[in-house]
């Protein structure tokens, strides 16, 4: 689990947010936190396992995104504003 953050300054790598391009979870991550890689602007590669069920609100927004594959093992996902 990649726990919710409240705030961006709360995040542990939220100094080297920017300088993110990829990133790779762990295959017994379930969840993806509130504003997780918020910011994360020159992320361009995620990839999600199957065994996601939840991604929080806020956890790719204002990230280098452009296509995102959702696994169908995805419950909840956060709404369209919080895409961006």
């Amino acid at each position: 689990k990649i726990q919710d953050y409240e705030t961006i300054e709360d995040i542990p790598w939220n100094k080297q947010m920017k300088e993110i391009e990829k990133v790779v979870f762990k295959s017994d991550i379930e969840y993806i936190g509130n504003n997780a890689f918020n910011g994360a602007i020159s992320l361009k590669e995620i990839t999600i396992p199957d065994n996601v069920t939840t991604i929080g609100s806020n956890a790719f927004y204002n990230s280098g995104i452009i296509t995102l594959s959702i696994p169908s093992s995805i419950k909840e996902i956060p709404k369209k504003r919080d895409w961006k």
